[in-house]
């Protein structure tokens, strides 16, 4: 009998709904099988803080988690000094594994609202430096330069990069398919010609199925970060991020006339709120466009 089988047939003769640590070692299995090892690490440690909460004040089993059992969690967090995003994440990762179980006809969904979060700036990277990153780079090994390239020119996530497989970079029509994302929703990102021979050169220096592999296995987020601190080193401690070149491909693409839908879907979003969050950093340009644009101000022929 396997270990799925077993909770079922327990279940059953106990009339009791399954443990909250048998439940998160399911779904944690799962995950490890079916995921990247980096989304597996995110639900383990959000399911642990949670987990040790709830056992530490007696709810040891899903049908005991209540709205009120929650709502404590919330505020022993807030006691903390945790912020609503962090809470939401470690509530967000046990609403996940309740609706896992539950399609395995275990428990009932968790319902729980979100809390507000108030949005961080985003940062982003203005054209000089922008020059200053180019000139550093092209200092720097094939594999390196490309990491840089690929994130300033693509928009990809830094952990999507690691997951390239060399089977899907398309050089005829300059296409990279994307397997392994973090929404799970596979999508294509381009290149330039200009940057095509040195995919071919980092493609052809190593055997491993990864595009950036070290032996079969996909590089490690932390060669990525050792590569930033080099930029952070030689831009006199400038401090820049996969997430801002990320931040400054979306908005450069709203800035030079991308819709929503085309930066949604460049991006891997999954909806459009998180999309929109970009917008308010154009604001500048909508109001340039709104004040010297309109018929008014084109056509006016008289003083005020």
């Amino acid at each position: 009998m396997d270990f799925d089988n077993f909770i079922r047939a327990y279940l059953e003769h106990n009339d009791q709904t399954i443990s909250i640590e048998s439940g998160i070692n399911m779904f944690l299995i799962h995950v490890k099988a079916h995921n990247t090892i980096n989304t597996y690490r995110y639900y383990r440690s959000n399911l642990s803080y949670i987990e040790e909460y709830l056992l530490d004040h007696h709810v040891y089993y899903f049908n005991q988690i209540t709205t009120e059992v929650l709502d404590d969690y919330v505020f022993y967090n807030r006691s903390k000094s945790l912020t609503n995003n962090t809470t939401n994440k470690r509530i967000g990762a046990l609403k996940t594994v309740s609706v896992y179980l539950s399609k395995q006809n275990l428990i009932k969904p968790i319902e729980y609202n979100k809390l507000k979060i108030i949005n961080k700036n985003i940062e982003t990277i203005d054209n000089k430096t922008i020059e200053k990153l180019i000139k550093l780079i092209n200092t720097f090994s094939n594999r390196d330069k490309l990491i840089v390239s690929l994130l300033l020119m693509t928009g990809i996530r830094r952990t999507e990069l690691c997951y390239i497989l060399k089977r899907n970079i398309d050089f005829k029509n300059n296409i990279i398919y994307l397997e392994k994302t973090k929404t799970n929703s596979p999508r294509n990102i381009f290149f330039t010609n200009e940057i095509k021979s040195l995919i071919s050169d980092v493609f052809h220096s190593n055997d491993s199925m990864y595009l950036f592999g070290e032996d079969n296995n996909p590089l490690s987020p932390n060669s990525i970060d050792a590569v930033f601190r080099k930029i952070k080193k030689g831009l006199n401690n400038k401090v820049i991020s996969p997430h801002k070149l990320r931040h400054t491909f979306a908005t450069t693409l709203l800035r030079k006339g991308a819709n929503l839908e085309q930066v949604r879907l460049l991006l891997g979003h999954s909806s459009y709120d998180m999309t929109k969050k970009y917008l308010h950093l154009v604001e500048d340009d909508l109001k340039k466009c709104s004040l010297n644009l309109n018929p008014f101000t084109i056509n006016k022929t008289m003083d005020f």
